[in-house]
């Protein structure tokens, strides 16, 4: 045959498929809100801290109480001690006071004279010496510090004017409580916190007052330095069982401004813990600065030798991150007038959460490093990672609470939060610096399960950030070692791990090509070593590759009937990382190539097919998910090959088996699922031995029944089969017993217009069919040759259908096609409207000699 009569066959096919390998998304695994609680349904292996817990077993320091002064106070407009000095005894504060004689007088010291006094939680052993107050001042003097001291307590009532004169009382009492409180000395406020030790439930009243007196003891330690810290400490042991959490804060905020340091500070964040895992106390937390006490807490606590500081405050870090703010503005002003953040989470961002998170995280994986982490390193890495990981969830008020948006405290702008200020450098810095050591983190901890699923749902969070993305492909090959290996000999997978994982690998391998194949570099190869080295040109190395295929396989190996939700989430999220790296030709190629990958996409076919229109939102997703990585890696196969020589698994060798499967997904599947399923077989059928195992199989048949389907995609992608099938003569007469070419003519005539692109498939389609047909009209019919002819004269009419305008690109396309085909009709046709001037001539002498002969002849006969 001359070129102009060589079947386009699967050259136009691969063409028209250009641009068609595509990557595959799917949703991000959500974790549920659960209640505040220290661990959820799992927790990681060893005795776990317990939720609740006593303060009764810490020891406090034990000092000396120095002598704290009564705050100076404001007698008609001046201060009358206007600054403080430290004087020279130990422990006591002087200040300078004028005289009439302009003497500067000293401050009484504390008496040495001892009574025996309480200095641990259990029993404090410390003797402090009695105190001599200092003359009253006059009774309504007012300090410098009431209105910071109103401002800073947690107990700030807030009044409607509905309450009256009764709630008009109350404040004004406990107005003059305060006034009362900041005028008595320090001794005073502690004998009375201790009488009121033990307290357990309390009136509005009791609260109140005893907040006043704790925020009191707030204001005059704060900043302050002496050895006096064991006393306050005692003083507040009695609150600590207290059922008030406006208490209980009120306590841990006077010992978090002490600077406490080991079991002092432990009980501290055990006390933040307690009234953060209640949600009904989170306003308490929005007007005190509890949330920045604790992130400096923790910042004197090593997570090494101090793991339950950081179990119980990390714990409370997760819980006030997760707070949201229920005003409508973007930020609210104090009574103070500064502007502060919408949200708790925020603030702690602000405060430096992030980087002391990371660099607990960096001291945890060097201790990791050369030794094993024990329960308690455990429990404090998982509470660290679950707390980073609230940090990125934090949400607006503004947030749906079903809709688990990501709102990255890593890409905050200005506008967004005016209150933080950080450069492009600055986070960059540290996007680059946390993701390294949470993927350390996740390998040292291969152990814990439990651990390395929070540190991986940390990671997929930040792999939706593209900054993150990006950084987190420079791990990709240590992140797909993470998968470990699946058999009896090892343990069970956590598949709430393994979901999150695939789903980080399926990012990363959309959106960077240098992760789908990163080639190992190797000297000194021979070109033919080099062309056998092709499995080792993706995703780094062979190890982690074996560890997704397992993985995969061992998934795909359970039975769809008891459909487990975790093993189908898993199974979409790993055939969706084969399918986003196969877009990579190298990649697309070797894994077409590579045992097992073949029958494992076989067995995920066929058992989703064993459901038929009865699938869940699940397996459909799954079904696509299958359909795509097929496709993709389909389009790179060298299908002129001979299959034997490839691994009997591999999907090279299992070509034929798995076009009969997609025949029945294209029957009996969802109809989301058939274009794409005829888009692989359009694919698959350029190689012989599948076109005839599908044809075998009744392929033909089902593909043209899809010619009358009114999915356009769908008739396209069946054109595009066609244009495959009838390369082949053998197939020529069976698509005529079934009236394709009577179907493909309905389809060119209703949708050409539409579509050129589908046009000029079916113009290729008829090519095939008549390439080798001695008689096209006996082909097609004489009808049906005419109506071809005329519908194709019609769309060649370039001034017709453009207005002389410009012809589209796709129309140019179509034409070279349809040209070729008409020109073809046309030479086996008798003379017809449709044919040019100068075949016009040709065909009239041909006609005229024709009949010129016949009636010489019947001339002859009648003589």
């Amino acid at each position: 045959q001359s070129s102009i009569f060589r079947p386009f066959f699967w050259i136009f096919y691969e063409q028209f498929c250009l641009g068609v390998v595509r990557l595959i998304s799917t949703k991000r695994p959500i974790t549920p809100r659960e209640p505040r609680r220290l661990y959820g349904k799992t927790a990681p292996s060893g005795q776990r801290p317990p939720s609740a817990f006593s303060l009764r077993y810490l020891q406090f320091e034990s000092r000396a109480l120095p002598s704290l002064d009564p705050l100076p106070t404001i007698s008609n407009g001046k201060l009358t001690n206007p600054a403080l000095l430290r004087s020279c005894s130990s422990g006591s504060l002087t200040g300078k006071e004028d005289d009439p004689n302009g003497n500067q007088n000293k401050l009484p010291s504390l008496l040495l004279q001892p009574t025996k006094i309480t200095a641990s939680m259990d029993n404090l052993c410390e003797e402090m010496p009695p105190r001599i107050d200092f003359e009253k001042p006059p009774a309504k003097a007012k300090t410098v510090f009431d209105q910071k001291k109103r401002d800073a307590s947690v107990d700030a009532p807030k009044y409607s004017k509905s309450n009256g004169n009764d709630d008009k009382m109350k404040r004004t009492r406990l107005l003059r409580n305060n006034d009362l409180l900041a005028q008595s000395s320090t001794e005073t406020l502690l004998d009375m916190l201790r009488a009121n030790s033990g307290i357990k439930e309390c009136s509005d009243e009791t609260v109140a007052h005893i907040n006043g007196i704790l925020t009191e003891l707030y204001l005059r330690v704060k900043g302050a330095r002496g050895e006096w810290r064991g006393a306050v400490l005692g003083s507040l042991y009695g609150l600590v069982e207290c059922e008030s959490p406006k208490i209980l804060l009120s306590v841990a905020r006077v010992v978090l401004v002490l600077c406490v340091t080991g079991s002092n500070l432990t009980g501290a964040c055990k006390l933040v813990f307690k009234v953060a895992r209640n949600a009904a106390n989170d306003g308490l937390f929005f007007d005190c600065d509890i949330p920045e006490l604790l992130i400096d807490g923790l910042g004197r606590a090593s997570p090494i030798e101090e793991p339950e500081a950081c179990i119980y405050g990390y714990g409370a870090v997760r819980f006030l991150a997760s707070m949201i703010v229920k005003d409508s503005d973007e930020t609210t002003t104090s009574s103070t007038g500064k502007v502060r953040s919408k949200t708790v989470s925020q603030r702690l961002v602000r405060q430096g959460a992030m980087q002391l998170m990371i660099l607990h995280l960096q001291i945890l994986n060097e201790f990791g490093a050369a030794t094993k982490l024990s329960h308690q390193l455990t429990h404090a890495l998982f509470q660290l990672s679950g707390a980073f990981r609230a940090l990125l969830l934090a949400k607006s008020s503004t947030e749906n609470d079903q809709n688990y948006v990501v709102t990255s405290l890593f890409s905050a702008t200005t506008k967004q939060y005016p209150q933080i200020q950080e450069t492009c450098e600055e986070q960059t810095f540290r996007l680059h610096l946390a993701i390294p050591h949470l993927v350390r983190a996740a390998e040292i901890s291969m152990g814990e399960m439990v651990v390395q699923t929070n540190l991986v749902r940390t990671l997929s969070i930040m792999s939706e950030n593209e900054e993150c993305c990006g950084v987190l492909s420079e791990y990709s090959s240590r992140l797909g070692i993470l998968l470990g290996p699946i058999g009896k000999e090892y343990p069970e997978k956590s598949m709430g791990m393994l979901v999150r994982l695939g789903y980080v690998l399926g990012n990363i391998m959309a959106s960077y090509d240098s992760a789908r194949c990163q080639v190992w570099i190797l000297m000194n190869l021979t070109e033919m070593s080099r062309s056998n080295i092709v499995s080792f040109k993706f995703f780094n190395n062979d190890v982690a590759m074996d560890y997704l295929l397992s993985t995969l396989e061992s998934c795909s190996n359970k039975s769809f009937l008891n459909q487990n939700g975790e093993v189908l989430d898993v199974t979409i999220k790993l055939v969706r990382v084969i399918a986003n790296m196969s877009v990579n030709n190298e990649v697309g190629y070797g894994f077409g190539i590579r045992k097992s990958l073949g029958s494992i996409l076989l067995t995920l076919l066929l058992g989703v097919n064993n459901f038929k229109l009865k699938l869940s939102a699940e397996l459909e997703e799954l079904l696509l998910a299958t359909l795509g990585a097929l496709h993709n890696l389909s389009f790179y196969q060298d299908l002129a090959e001979d299959d034997n020589r490839y691994p009997v698994s591999s999907m090279a060798a299992r070509l034929s088996d798995l076009s009969v499967a997609l025949c029945a997904t294209i029957v009996s599947g969802p109809i989301s699922a058939k274009a794409e399923a005829s888009r692989v077989l359009g694919n698959m059928t350029r190689c012989s031995k599948v076109r005839q195992h599908f044809c075998e199989a009744g392929g033909l048949k089902v593909i043209v029944q899809q010619l009358r389907s009114d999915d356009l995609e769908l008739v396209a992608a069946s054109c595009g089969i066609l244009v495959n099938l009838l390369g082949d003569w053998e197939r020529r007469s069976s698509f005529r017993e079934l009236n394709g070419p009577s179907l493909l003519s309905d389809v060119l005539q209703h949708g050409a217009m539409q579509n050129w692109v589908l046009a000029g498939i079916i113009c290729q389609a008829m090519w095939n069919y008549l390439i080798d047909s001695p008689n096209i009209v006996g082909a097609l019919g004489e009808n049906e040759t005419e109506f071809i002819a005329g519908m194709l004269s019609e769309y060649l009419d370039e001034e017709t259908i453009f207005n002389g305008g410009q012809p589209d690109e796709l129309w140019e396309q179509f034409a070279i096609v349809a040209t070729d085909l008409l020109e073809r009709i046309q030479s086996t046709m008798p003379y017809t409207s449709y044919a040019s001037s100068d075949e016009d001539d040709i065909q009239v002498a041909k006609t005229g000699d024709y009949w010129g002969g016949k009636f010489r002849t019947w001339l002859n006969d009648e003589n």
